[in-house]
């Protein structure tokens, strides 16, 4: 979910991984063990609920420091925040 944010950008990453849930969510066998909505609400749900937000702020971090020089440790801070707020959600 870090790599769709940085590839697709703070809004569009956060689309794509909501659209995602959303295809979970009607039943469609996304998840490792199926879908449904049942499966959001389940042990993992909240792990997975994080992961449009996760995406959002890993494309956030990126675009803000796209006009300086990123630098190894940039990106260590982008996946760190990303990482944060993904374990947030569990």
């Amino acid at each position: 979910m870090i790599a769709v944010g940085l590839l697709l950008g703070s809004r569009r990453g956060f689309a794509a991984l909501a659209l995602y849930l959303v295809e979970g969510a009607c039943g469609l066998p996304v998840f490792s063990l199926g879908g449904g909505i049942a499966y959001l609400l389940g042990p993992t749900g909240g792990f997975l609920l994080a992961y449009p937000l996760a995406a959002f702020v890993a494309g956030w971090i990126f675009d803000a420091t796209r006009s300086t020089a990123r630098t190894d440790s940039a990106g260590r801070a982008i996946s760190l925040a990303a990482e944060l707020v993904l374990f947030a959600g569990v």
